[in-house]
Parts: C-alpha cells; structure tokens; sequence
C-alpha cells in the first residue's frame, strides 16, 4: 500500500517556498504538479481545490497519486520500436530496459508549466495548461499536450504511450464508467469500442469525487488514442510500452490486496518525417455530472453545450443507483429527449427489473440536434421508478448554439499594371473570433473569368483547426488575363461543417501597359578591365515593329565585343550594324501579340576610367539614356 502525504495548495499560480521540489498551477477547482527535481522531473500529478462548488466533499482531493511530489505517472515515447520515458531518469520503480533524454529545460508562467526533453535529435515538449470542461463549462480539467519534432536527417518511426496512475481522494479503486459499463477489472478499448470520455467515482448518492478524462472532442481539438489500456498501476509501471493484456484481471497489483487502478492512452507507432512535428492532446479532470440523490439516485453527464451545424454527435450517459436499503423491483430508468434532438446511436430507456441494493447501472445515448433545431436552452429529463421504492427525477439543461464567429479578411493590391504575365497575390487571414475550436475550414478562390492559377497552385486550401482567437494567413499566386483598361473580380469563400459559409469580394483596377523601352545594366559600377552587357527591355502590349533604333556610347571608354539576342528575334542578327561608339538596328519586327522582356544585349569591356553615357533612340528620336561610372 502507497504511503499518502496530505499537501493543500492554497495559491493560484506559484512557486512553493517551502515545496521547491515541484511547480504547481491551481484555479478556484483543480490544480496540477510538476515534479522539479533531477529525477522524475517533469512528471505530474492533478488535484481538485476548490473541486466542484456544489459539494464539499471533493475539497482538496487527489485526481491521480503523487503526494507531495509525483513519480507514479509517466509517459513514454516509442521510438524506432524502443521505449523512452519522458523527463528526469527515474529513482524509483520502473520498467526494465528503458531509455532516457535530457531534460533541456523546465519553465511556467501564468497559464501553463512545460518541460522539453531531448531524446537525441527528437525533442519532447510537455504542456500543462487549464481547459474549460465541456461538461460543467469552467476550467476543471487539466488540458495534457505533447509535441514531437524530429531534428533529425532521416526520419523515425514515433508512438507515444501516457499513462495515468489514477485515485480519488482515498480511494485508489473506484470503477472506470465507460459509455454504459462500469469496468473493475483488466479491459482494453479501439476503435469504435472508445468513447469521446470516461468517468471514475465511487457512489452517486455522496460521491467523493468524481473523476472524468476526455479521449476525443473534435470541439476541442483532442488526439484521439488508438488504444486505451485499464489495468493495475504495477502492470503499466513495469511495462513501459505493452503488457501481456488479459481481459478481467484484477485491478489489484500481484501479491498484494488493495485496488490500486490505472490507465494508459496509447497512440500507435507512425512515421514522422526530418523536420515534422506531430501533438498528441488529453484531458483529465473532474467530471461534470448532475446529480439527484435519493434512495434511487440518478446522475447525468451530458455536454452542457451543443453546435447547432456540427456533424458530430455527442455522447450522454445516465447513472442510477440503488442507495433504498433493499432491492428494488421493476426499476425502469428513461431518458426524455427534447423533441429538436435525434439519438443516433443507444436506447433512452433501460428496464432493469430486479435492482440489489449497492450496485449501479447506466444507459448510454449518442444525441445531436436535427438541421431543424433552433439555438436556444433544451431540457433533457432522467427519471427512474420501481415498484417498491421511491421514484426520482433529474433535469439537465443545454444550450445549443449557433455557428463560431469566424472572419475572413481579404487583401489584394488597390491596381495592376497589364502585361502578359500579369501576376497578383491575393491574401486571405482567417480569425476564429469564438471560444470554441473551428475544424474543417476550407477557403476557396473562385473561379472567375478573367482569371487563371499556375499549375503549383490550388484554388482550394485547408485550416485542419483553428484555436479560439487564433488566425491564419493564407495566399495565392493568380494571373490576371484582362490586358487593361477594366476591373477585375476576385472572391473568396469560407466553408467548414460547423460554420455558415463566408465570402469576400474586392476589385482589382487594371491599368493598359504602356509600350515602352529601356536600358539596363548587368552592373552598376564599372572598373577598367570589366566585361558587362547592355540589356535593352521592351515593354509592348500587342504585336510591334520597331524603327531604326540607335544605341550610342563613348567609343574611347568601351570596346563592343559581341551581341546576344532573344531567341525570338534570332532571324534579325543580320539587321545589326555596328560602328564605332554606336550599333544600329534597323525595324525589328514581333507579330506573335505582347512582349516582355529582354530584346537584345551588347557586351563591352571597359578601356578606360570616367562616365559612361548610353543614349537609346528610336527613328532619331531619343527614348532613353543610362550613366554609369567607372573607375
């Protein structure tokens, strides 16, 4: 039996004085620990405060063993089919074989205490951090996050096992309550045998505390586990990865007497890439339920919060236990749904019959509201009655509300030059203004004529989540195909499951391309012995001839070596005449429609020091000049 050392926390965010061997994270209902010592830092252990205010009796309560400092729970990283135990080495028990990382550093601030630990390449970071409870609304959990980032040249292969030596208060055997069983013994869960959630507790008429961790709420954003594992903390501290699971063992350790249960969440081996980085996210805390004590007593945990357009529906379950004395016949326990609701999955009535005193059943329900269902408070009714005891009823009321507030900005330049490749990036910021995560979000680019994307871009683009008062910047690289003289439409439009579709249109003014020709050099400062060229830019809208252009410079400062040309005017190098200080060409001549870019260049080695002026005409008129120095 664990020796258990009582430790109130009676500030808010602290570093204890007289505790130095942990950090410690409290609100008015819960708090967490974390061990800040060379061994086992980094571990942690989660408490009630204040627990829940409608009861005095989860005052100041272990959620998970750890008193005063923790060591029982610990999470393990699976790496390249090794197990790796995060945090400081362990003084303790513990499985045999493992590796450890370097712990890099330990730090908190108001809202969250996070530990990194390297593990030679691959970097662990824990976060601690509050997490508003879906169930009773206020932060009475503890939000439990790991991100992996392989530093590595080569990936690996990654899995990650977090494991939860859980108690309640005094009691380190109450029965995990999962969807509609109560199990008290060995049980594994995966796939569609998981639930969004799990509950722990002892009786419902006094319970002492109610315990509840979270496995999957797309709301929140939660990784869900491949597996999860209830068994005996001795069996999951001696096994660091697996153990030889066998369905109905004891909750009590070999050899001794005493209950002393455990879970771990397991989520599989994957590849993670050089570079990649990957979060897994839980959540343990009290567990919101309502209760109604009486010799038949009923509880209820069902979300305290529905969205109107989400997909997904929501998990309920109904407890009643018999507290009469002596057992109940012809007990029946119904759920009254509200009529803007649809079950998908479970009964709402559960005929129990002959009930004995002391024991417990539960019915769970799957439920979300039908496409009809306005926003607005819902009442879900519980009741229960026998033959020969008194019967009892519980009401639970909800909320369904409406789509997140989600924004979608869009920036796009004011005016375009046109050209024939004519290009503009268009920018999106996407802002989820709510306190609820937003899944699912794709923002899409319209297809408008006038229009065109490159082949490497996409006219749709995915936000997999989005944290409350988060935002995210998107972009898109479009070719404008109007060659002047209008305006062009550009949209945008937001669409998720749990969102009423957004879109966003601005115009963008096109400006006619003047034709127009320059000279530019290869570089800006010359020196005496410099090989550059000169490189005449045309800028034409539509098929052109050109006249007799004339290009001068300063015969006694630069040499003429050779001239290069656009592959499209190859057929005009006889056209090129070239004297001293000055190179004619005469009518060139582009019929395929617009030009951009380069015609030709002239290549010169500079003789001598001093300015050097270039002058560009076209039929003796001057169009251009260019001065450079050299020195």
């Amino acid at each position: 039996m664990r020796i258990i050392l009582v430790f109130l926390c009676l500030c808010s965010v602290v570093w204890s004085e007289d505790s130095p061997k942990r950090l410690s994270l409290s609100n008015e209902s819960v708090a967490v620990f974390v061990t800040n010592t060379e061994s086992e830092k980094g571990r942690f252990a989660i408490e009630t405060t204040g627990g829940d205010p409608s009861r005095d009796t989860d005052n100041n309560q272990p959620l998970i063993y750890g008193r005063p400092v923790p060591w029982t729970s610990y999470t393990t990283l699976r790496i390249d089919g090794k197990s790796y135990v995060f945090g400081g080495k362990s003084s303790k028990r513990m499985a045999s074989g493992v590796g450890y990382g370097v712990v890099k550093k330990q730090i908190q601030n108001d809202s969250e205490i996070i530990t990194v630990t390297d593990f030679d390449g691959i970097e662990v970071m824990q976060i601690l951090s509050f997490l508003r409870n879906p169930m009773s609304r206020v932060k009475d959990m503890i939000h439990i996050e790991y991100v992996v980032t392989n530093k590595r040249s080569k990936s690996h292969q990654l899995g990650l096992r977090l494991m939860l030596d859980t108690m309640l208060g005094k009691n380190d055997g109450a029965p995990f309550r999962l969807k509609q069983h109560a199990y008290q013994s060995e049980q594994s869960f995966s796939g569609d045998s998981l639930a969004p959630f799990w509950q722990a507790f002892d009786a419902l008429n006094a319970p002492t505390v109610i315990a509840q961790g979270l496995l999957t709420d797309p709301r929140l954003n939660l990784t869900t586990p491949d597996r999860v594992l209830l068994s005996n903390w001795g069996l999951l501290t001696d096994n660091a990865w697996t153990i030889k699971y066998k369905e109905g063992r004891s909750f009590v350790r070999e050899g001794e007497l005493e209950l002393d249960t455990a879970l771990a969440l397991y989520w599989n081996e994957r590849t993670l890439a050089p570079s990649e980085s990957v979060r897994f996210r839980s959540a343990y805390g009290l567990g919101g339920v309502a209760l109604a004590p009486g010799q038949l007593s009923l509880g209820l945990a069902i979300p305290s919060e529905f969205d109107a357009l989400s997909p997904d529906s929501q998990l309920l379950v109904a407890y009643v236990m018999n507290n009469g004395g002596y057992t109940s016949q012809d007990t029946e326990l119904a759920l009254a749904i509200p009529n803007d609701f649809q079950v998908l999955q479970g009964n709402a009535t559960l005929s129990i019959g002959e009930f004995p005193v002391g024991e417990s059943r539960q019915l769970a329900l799957s439920v979300k509201p039908k496409s009809t269902a306005s926003t607005g408070e819902y009442a879900f009714n519980l009741s229960v009655k026998s033959a020969n005891l008194e019967s009892n009823r519980l009401t639970r009321r909800v909320d369904v509300l409406g789509p997140p507030k989600v924004e979608l900005l869009m920036d796009i330049p004011e005016s375009v030059v046109a050209g024939p490749l004519t290009y503009v990036t268009v920018k999106a910021s996407v802002k989820n203004a709510s306190d609820r995560w937003v899944r699912d979000i794709n923002v899409n680019l319209s297809d408008i004529a006038g229009l065109q994307l490159p082949d490497f871009e996409l006219s749709s683009k995915r936000i997999a989540s989005l944290k409350p008062g988060a935002s995210r910047d998107l972009s898109w690289v479009v070719q404008i195909q109007n060659d002047g003289a209008s305006s062009q439409a550009v949209e945008l439009s937001l669409v998720s499951p749990v969102l009423t579709p957004l879109s966003v249109k601005k115009l963008c003014k096109v400006e006619a391309l003047s034709s127009s020709l320059a000279l530019m050099s290869s570089k800006s400062d010359l020196k005496k012995g410099d090989v550059f060229y000169l490189d005449l830019k045309a800028f034409v809208p539509k098929a052109f001839k050109t006249g007799a252009l004339t290009i001068r410079y300063p015969k006694d400062r630069l040499h003429l070596l050779r001239h290069t040309l656009h592959p499209a005017f190859e057929s005009a190098r006889s056209l090129f005449k070239h004297v001293r200080g000055e190179t004619v060409i005469d009518n060139l001549d582009y019929t395929r429609g617009a030009f951009n870019g380069s015609l030709f260049k002239l290549h010169f080695l500079v003789k001598e020091t001093g300015s050097v002026e270039f002058e560009l005409l076209n039929d003796g008129q001057l169009v251009s000049k260019k001065l450079l120095e050299s020195q």
